[in-house]
């Protein structure tokens, strides 16, 4: 069956930021198990839309969308910002986090009324990058969070990656991981412009919280202490950006089941 499809209202003659316009819807979530019913949406050019009614209508999140920083967010590899991962808590509804492509991760604690008020939670000054590509919310423990850096897309107006940033306070402070594993730059360039790195994917082993695995644009890597340290990468075929024939190796879907006590991991290259 077809949903409605978001719609942003009238921009006001002279409205700051990119035009009112949907570009892309980016990401669907379901809401809560408190919330049946609830879907959110997550669009270019960087508006946040809630449903009440499993699509047939949606609603612009206001309050987020007439942030008063919400003008000075870029678009990376895209001409305008976009929201691309919504994060729910499953023990409250009224807690999502959200990460926009150049905005960094915002989240709100009193969702959704005309009182809902947004705030920014990675603009501490050790976080080199705010150009945010996913986020993931341990199954195990919702108060740990992780957030992959970079613009996952290659375009010479990318933000290079700077390392894995895991919450493990719902997002009141957060570490920078992986450092010196994912580096801004990609390490062979495909054209004659710079390109950058990306941890473009994150996900935790349902069975076992210490299992991370990220995917970037150079392949795999995995950690088995909960972030602390990496290996890899891991590709699926002999053509890695240290080859004689490097190809492209974005991991552009990532997901890890729990089948019956035994994590599947799938990933789509």
């Amino acid at each position: 069956t077809e949903i409605a499809v978001p719609s942003y209202p009238m921009q006001p003659e002279g409205a700051p930021g990119p035009a009112w316009k949907l570009g892309q819807i980016w990401v669907m979530e379901a809401g809560g198990s408190d919330e049946p019913g609830i879907l959110w949406a997550g669009t270019l050019p960087g508006g946040l839309f809630r449903s009440i009614d499993r699509g047939e209508h949606w609603q612009l999140v206001e309050s987020l969308w007439h942030d008063p920083s919400r003008p000075e967010w870029g678009g990376g590899g895209y001409d305008t910002p976009g929201i691309h991962s919504i994060c729910v808590d499953p023990r409250d509804s009224r807690h999502v986090t959200l990460a926009i492509s150049t905005g960094g991760v915002w989240r709100t604690r009193n969702c959704c009324s005309s009182t809902t008020s947004w705030e920014p939670v990675t603009d501490a000054p050790d976080i080199e990058s705010i150009a945010i590509s996913d986020l993931e919310m341990d199954p195990n423990n919702p108060n740990t969070i992780y957030a992959g850096t970079g613009d996952l897309r290659f375009s010479s107006w990318s933000f290079g990656s700077a390392g894995v940033l895991k919450s493990t306070d719902g997002g009141n402070s957060w570490r920078v991981l992986g450092r010196n594993v994912f580096l801004p730059n990609y390490p062979a360039a495909q054209t004659t412009f710079s390109q950058y790195q990306s941890v473009g994917k994150v996900v935790v082993d349902p069975n076992n919280s210490n299992r991370v695995v990220a995917g970037t644009k150079t392949g795999l890597y995995f950690s088995y202490d909960a972030g602390e340290n990496w290996t890899g990468p891991c590709l699926t075929n002999p053509y890695g950006p240290a080859s004689a024939n490097p190809h492209r190796q974005d991991i552009t879907g990532l997901l890890a089941v729990n089948q019956g006590g035994v994590t599947q991991l799938y990933a789509a290259v």
